[in-house]
């Protein structure tokens, strides 16, 4: 019954809201907005313009002796299954976001996986785990709030825009993107217009590649086809237009001038294109990606990336991917190919705790075809979150390549380490 009236109550939401048919529309006429056309006397909004996120919190000085809690794994899609009861002192670390009445609970881990909830007359003293964006409505109602962040327009942005080395995810203090958070350095300028970035930044098939790497961007490079070999890392000088998402749609364009190739070694009046696109609804998001490298009266280098991600369960996610990599001389023959495919998955065997595996194939070969390598690779790993920053992995990956006239190569490597984020 309970689900019922949400639904209903979504389908008034977006009636009103969305295709602006509220009683009285008729009368309205519209005006020309970011975000296209509003009714007249209607303002366009950042979210940080209505609502505070993660408000307030508790810690040793102010904390209760008996707490009521809500972790991760206990918020399912528009519902708070179970709420714990501990004395502080037993508490999990992170129970400190402390919420009210009305509040958005938004899960900073996977967005896909929709875990978000509205908090509706709580207990006193009920907090929530660190791992939620806590969102309190200041400016507009708390059901208009609670619909507008859990649209599928909402839920493609964070979508398209989460990422993270461990698990993927969006930033609770900004509510919104983050970006790798290595060896990018950009000043950028967004509104309702989209996002420019300027300065020394990922390619936007770079971006695709790593969302679709079970290991996600990991340095444990060995027996991955697609990731690190297909696609093009960085450039320097880069400008690069991200679009407003829109119906789940999200498109990427670069462009970059005398770039540096992946050593640092300039390419000499090479000019650099990407552009990317990624299409979320519900648990599919679809991506591709493009990008070429053009040296005035030299090589020609291309590069295409598709795939998609499809989430299973809540726990689990598959990963699927192929990639082509061409390389043309300036007659426009061609000198060299890359082409392979990958499959991963991503399964959560506990709220705090993933493993990931992942299996490739891919054929290089030079112009005339008489060289040509078959690789063949394979992955396991295991992460661990401990904290919203800090993760501990272990990695693992095998690989072997059969090249035309000499003896199969067979690599193994491991990673152990801990990853945090300032």
């Amino acid at each position: 019954r309970i689900k019922i009236l949400e639904s209903m109550a979504r389908a008034l939401y977006r009636e009103w809201f969305v295709h602006f048919r509220y009683p009285g529309h008729k009368s309205v006429p519209l005006v020309p907005s970011p975000l296209g056309d509003i009714p007249m006397g209607w303002e366009v909004r950042k979210l940080g313009d209505v609502a505070v996120v993660n408000r307030a919190q508790i810690n040793a000085r102010n904390a209760p002796d008996e707490l009521h809690y809500i972790d991760i794994s206990s918020v399912s899609p528009g519902q708070i299954e179970t709420i714990a009861t501990f004395a502080f002192v037993d508490a999990p670390g992170r129970a400190r976001r402390i919420v009210q009445h009305g509040d958005v609970l938004w899960s900073c881990v996977r967005p896909n996986r929709r875990s978000h909830a509205q908090v509706m007359h709580p207990e006193q003293d009920t907090i929530a785990s660190t791992g939620f964006a806590v969102l309190t409505s200041t400016k507009v109602p708390f059901p208009f709030l609670y619909f507008a962040t859990t649209t599928n327009e909402f839920v493609a942005f964070l979508t398209n825009n989460a990422t993270g080395a461990a698990v993927t995810g969006f930033s609770s203090n900004s509510a919104g993107a983050t970006a790798q958070g290595v060896r990018k350095s950009t000043v950028s300028l967004g509104g309702g217009f989209g996002t420019i970035e300027a300065g020394r930044n990922y390619t936007p098939i770079f971006n695709v590649s790593c969302a679709l790497d079970a290991f996600r961007c990991s340095n444990i490079n060995v027996g991955k086809s697609i990731y690190s070999v297909i696609a093009t890392t960085r450039d320097s000088g880069q400008i690069q237009y991200t679009l407003p998402t829109m119906g789940g749609l999200s498109v990427s364009g670069s462009f970059a001038s005398n770039v540096t190739d992946e050593t640092g070694k300039p390419d000499v009046g090479a000019d650099a294109y990407g552009l990317s696109a990624v299409y979320s609804a519900g648990p599919l998001s679809l991506r591709a990606g493009w990008a070429q490298r053009k040296e005035k009266g030299a090589d020609e280098r291309t590069e295409v990336i598709v795939g998609g991600t499809y989430m299973v369960t809540k726990e689990l996610n598959v990963l699927v991917t192929y990639g082509n990599h061409q390389l043309d001389g300036s007659n426009g023959a061609q000198k060299a190919a890359r082409t392979g495919y990958q499959i991963g998955a991503q399964f959560m065997i506990s709220p705090n705790t993933e493993i990931t595996g992942q299996f490739g194939n891919r054929e290089d070969e030079t112009t005339s075809g008489s060289v040509k390598t078959k690789f063949m690779g394979y992955g396991l790993g295991v992460v661990q979150t401990l904290s919203k920053r800090t993760r501990l992995y272990a990695l693992w990956g095998s690989d072997e390549a059969k090249k035309t006239g000499s003896a199969t190569v067979e690599r193994n490597q491991l990673g152990v380490g801990i990853n945090h984020s300032f």
